[in-house]
């Protein structure tokens, strides 16, 4: 699942034709998503219930925040 993330994203940075200025914020912007997400599912298989609670609702607000962004 990740490793289609980081295709999509690398795909994505390719195909977008931008300024350097933006390109570079972009390339930062998702590459601290990417690394963001990555850590943050590693609470879901979690035997603790709380912390499978935070990392779902966590991963949940940013997905609502996403649509906003665009």
């Amino acid at each position: 699942m990740l490793e289609r993330a980081d295709k999509s994203a690398s795909t994505a940075r390719s195909t977008d034709k931008k300024t350097p200025e933006e390109d570079d914020e972009e390339t930062f912007v998702s590459r601290f998503v990417c690394r963001f997400l990555k850590w943050i599912l590693r609470g879901f298989p979690a035997k603790d219930k709380n912390v499978r609670y935070r990392s779902v609702s966590t991963v949940t607000e940013m997905i609502l925040w996403f649509g906003q962004l665009e």
